[in-house]
Formats: C-alpha cells, structure tokens, sequence
C-alpha cells in the first residue's frame, strides 16, 4: 500500500496483511490517495481527512 498527498508526495509506504488496518490518527486534513498492489491487481481509493 503507498499513500498519495494530492501533490503526489508519497507519505506512507506499508505492507498490510488481509484485514489490516491504517491508522489516519498521524495524518493532516486533507484529501488521499491509497494505492493498494497485489498479485490480483491494484486499487486506488480516495480518503478525505477532516
């Protein structure tokens, strides 16, 4: 999983196991962008702090 700033700055680069969870508690308001890889693809979605 990389995490995306809307400038494109990445500002968290993690693995995750299955059900893992990402804590936001650490990040700014604003609007992100999480790029999920795996072997069966990739996935981006688009998650608003406020």
């Amino acid at each position: 999983m990389t995490v995306y700033d809307l400038q494109g700055k990445v500002v968290l680069k993690d693995k995750i196991q299955n059900n893992g969870t990402v804590s936001l508690q650490n990040f700014e308001r604003g609007v992100y962008l999480f790029d999920f890889k795996n072997s069966q693809g990739h996935n981006v979605q688009r998650i608003v702090k406020q």
